[in-house]
């Protein structure tokens, strides 16, 4: 039914199904995944579908971030609340590039910058920035596997061969966990002496 949707309304229909998608408080699925699929199922442009996927995510997320602003108007910003608003100050254009560009929950970031009243379009730029990459990632990455499958294994093959290669790299994506990798990383550096 969404790949019906999305071709009998085209690119608007992609720009409407992403919002709808977005606007789902805590449970919208990946942006990689999504402009990856949308891209796979159709024959439509991978750059316009990254971009529109990008400006869908951006505009769900905005209204998650300005109901979160006019909360944020009657909260008082002291203590705990307070200190978090000057680390938001601080960090919260890289905390929204940072939650739009990887598969960590947005939610988490973007409505806390709302409650704390950061600047919306320091938030819109970054947020739809690192959207953009991600979502260009997706769909670009579904092209070059689904050509090299079909290169190696024929057209039936590379349909199977994306569908579990994508099963494999969304699993891969949500069971990662961001602080193992840091630990790793900084053990591998300590080792290599860096």
């Amino acid at each position: 039914m969404t790949i019906e949707f999305v071709t009998s309304y085209g690119y608007l229909g992609i720009l409407l199904l992403v919002v709808a998608i977005n606007l789902i408080p805590f449970a919208s699925p990946s942006n990689l995944v999504l402009a990856g699929a949308i891209v796979y199922f159709t024959s439509m442009n991978p750059a316009v579908i990254a971009a529109l996927v990008a400006v869908g995510a951006t505009l769900g997320k905005l209204v998650h971030f300005c109901l979160a602003s006019l909360l944020g108007k009657h909260i008082s910003p002291t203590g705990r609340l307070g200190k978090y608003g000057r680390v938001v100050g601080r960090w919260g254009t890289l905390g929204a590039f940072v939650a739009a560009a990887t598969p960590i929950p947005d939610d988490p970031v973007v409505i806390p910058l709302g409650l704390m009243r950061f600047d919306t379009a320091r938030f819109l730029v970054a947020y739809f920035f690192g959207k953009l990459a991600i979502t260009f990632v997706g769909a670009y990455g579904v092209k070059v596997v689904e050509v090299e499958l079909e290169t190696l294994l024929g057209n039936e093959a590379s349909i199977a061969g994306s569908v579990i290669l994508s099963i494999l790299a969304v699993t891969i994506l949500i069971k990662a966990d961001p602080s193992k990798i840091k630990r790793g990383i900084s053990r591998l550096r300590a080792r290599l002496h860096f």
